[in-house]
């Protein structure tokens, strides 16, 4: 896989700033404690994740939706958590409910099927 260039590295960085960001420990966090929340697993070096955030981007805006962000760059940070939750790559959207996760691990994904997905 191609490096990405200066210009797809910052406008990833441009879309998760947009985001909060969330520790792999704060992720735990927010399923014991029966939160609801949006989270996007990804990181800047994958063209899939990169494709894929600015969709994201863009229904979080349309949507007023608050999204989380945890860089999955850190794959030993994850390891356990991607594990249990049967999370096998990334970009990974998590819609945490109530204890529990549901996801999609799809670049392709279109802003309308992101908006379905998080509807759900």
């Amino acid at each position: 896989m191609p490096k990405p260039s200066p210009e797809e590295l910052a406008a990833f960085a441009k879309h998760v700033a947009a985001f909060i960001p969330t520790t792999p420990d704060e992720l735990l966090q927010l399923i014991d404690s029966q939160e609801t929340a949006i989270v996007f697993l990804g990181k800047p070096s994958c063209s899939y994740c990169r494709r894929f955030v600015a969709k994201l981007f863009t229904v979080s805006l349309n949507k007023q939706l608050t999204i989380r962000f945890t860089d999955s760059s850190n794959k030993a940070a994850l390891k356990t958590f991607r594990e249990q939750h049967g999370i096998k790559t990334v970009p990974a959207l998590l819609n945490i409910s109530q204890g529990k996760i549901k996801f999609v691990c799809n670049s392709k994904l279109s802003e309308e099927e992101i908006e379905a997905f998080l509807s759900a």
